[in-house]
């Protein structure tokens, strides 16, 4: 079988090569480009991280592969691949659901935190030694209101550590899981209840058509001093009524994600920290992908289907 691997760095090639070294593959460390899918065009399998992606899996993309019978995406997310169109040619599509809940929860309160503690404000510089400490005057986290957007793998993961701060819990979703809410200690609201009530918003939604700006205009009802946390995906948000509300001082955001199109005008904000998609980027998480790809193709190539999305 053709198999051909994006994305993939140094250290993890040996790996996929010796796991499918009777097939004909093909690994880069590049994305997939212009530059080279002339090389892959006859592959019936093709693997990627979008993170880094120049070219989506689009119906564009995707009939410059006549062969291709099966994608797999190193990723929870799956809204870069055109699901429609590989329904039509019966390409099977996968991705690798939960890798990087550890992770991501982690960087939710890193985030959290260095705007809870004005860790960034507190740095000493020779420029501001002797800071004035009401400017970098903090808040407790105890007994202030989490709002989750999204109570899957990652949502759960950032309740249960936000518990460990002793913080109160609202979780929006479509799907209820009464469970964990008995277990956890948090209840199901609906999104304007969360919105007007949580001091602390973080948003762990999936990207598709229905979560698309699933904050907009309703969130001009969140409360003064409000921290938004986004590591989903930017779209989920509407960046006009963001940085409007960020530019008048109503709420501060930690955001790992955002529409780069709008960078200039966040990066210059005093009341957002930025970091560039890396809430997933550490060496845990890294393995648990890599172990869950070599298994997924793995299974393609043997006849089973693994972790199938859009069927």
């Amino acid at each position: 079988m053709k198999i051909a691997f994006f994305l993939i760095e140094e250290e993890s090639r040996e790996r996929f090569l010796e796991k499918f070294g009777d097939h004909e593959v093909k690994i880069f460390e590049e994305a997939l480009n212009e530059d080279n899918i002339e090389k892959v065009r006859d592959v019936e399998v093709l693997v990627s991280r979008p993170v880094g992606m120049k070219t989506e899996f689009n119906r564009e993309t995707l009939e410059r592969f006549p062969n291709l019978r099966f994608i797999l995406t190193m990723s929870t997310g799956f809204d870069h691949v055109d699901l429609e169109y590989c329904k039509e040619r019966d390409i099977v599509v996968s991705n690798i659901p939960s890798y990087s809940e550890e992770s991501v929860g982690e960087h939710v309160f890193a985030l959290l935190l260095a705007m809870s503690k004005k860790i960034p404000e507190s740095l000493i510089k020779a420029e501001n030694v002797g800071l004035d400490p009401k400017r970098i005057r903090g808040f407790e986290l105890k007994g202030r209101t989490l709002g989750v957007i999204g109570g899957g793998h990652i949502g759960l993961k950032v309740i249960r550590i936000a518990k460990g701060f002793g913080m109160k819990v609202k979780v929006y979703d479509v799907v209820f899981n009464e469970e964990a809410s008995k277990e956890l200690g948090f209840e199901y609201v609906e999104l304007g209840e969360l919105i007007e009530e949580s001091d602390v918003i973080s948003l762990h939604a999936p990207y598709n058509d229905n979560t698309y700006h699933l904050l907009k205009d309703n969130l001009s009802r969140v409360k003064e001093g409000c921290v938004i946390i986004n590591t989903a995906r930017g779209e989920l948000i509407d960046h006009d009524v963001l940085i409007e509300l960020l530019k008048s001082g109503r709420i501060s955001a930690g955001l790992d994600v955002f529409e780069e199109d709008r960078l200039g005008e966040l990066i210059n904000l005093d009341n957002v920290i930025l970091t560039p998609h890396n809430a997933a980027n550490t060496k845990e998480a890294r393995e648990i992908m890599i172990d869950g790809s070599i298994r997924v193709v793995e299974g393609f190539v043997e006849g089973r289907m693994v972790n199938v999305v859009g069927w």
